[in-house]
């Protein structure tokens, strides 16, 4: 079993490009950081914000949510549908994916990075590490996830097979990250 690069806990993700092994805290403890860095700096919520979320009912959609309340619970934010500020979860990674998808359909897909009144702050996210943490959210309610569990799969350290799943998923896609073209 892989064990976390911090707490020697079983690891739930490994991040390549840091050459790490995640647990569950230290994966959300990264990603809150890296949240709370672009928010900041890019000014993108500020504090008396009503914010609408436009995300979807899958695991990436629940992270990213769980991750913008967590940073903004502090803040004197206001969350409700139908808010002038919108929030979504578009990152760059799956922007790519969906208007090189519709070029190989011969459609034009609008990306999300072309919506006004529209903040973007995971734009520079990865969509593994965002559905790892996601499923990881999902599975604490009551023992049992919302969402499917690819093979059945019940530790946290096992989990690490999601992401083998994710990236054959992406590779079939023809979206494989680091792959070149010879």
């Amino acid at each position: 079993m892989q064990k976390c690069s911090y707490c020697r806990k079983a690891a739930s993700l490994y991040a390549q490009h840091f050459d790490k092994m995640f647990c569950k805290q230290h994966l959300e403890r990264y990603l809150l950081r890296k949240l709370k860095r672009n928010l900041n700096h890019h000014h993108l919520i500020r504090p008396g914000d009503q914010l609408e979320f436009l995300g979807g009912d899958s695991p990436t959609a629940a992270a990213e949510l769980h991750l913008l309340k967590n940073v903004t619970k502090e803040w004197p934010v206001e969350w409700k549908e139908g808010a002038k500020k919108k929030v979504s979860g578009a990152t760059l990674e799956r922007e790519v994916s969906k208007i090189t998808t519709g070029l190989f359909k011969k459609k034009i897909e609008k990306s999300a990075f072309t919506e006004k009144n529209t903040i973007k702050p995971f734009r520079d996210f990865i969509t593994k590490e965002l559905f790892t943490l996601g499923h990881l959210i999902g599975s604490q309610k009551d023992g049992k996830s919302d969402w499917p569990n690819p093979l059945g799969l019940s530790e946290a350290g096992s989990r690490l097979n999601l992401l083998k799943i994710f990236d054959q998923i992406q590779e079939a896609g023809g979206h494989q990250r680091g792959t070149e073209n010879r």
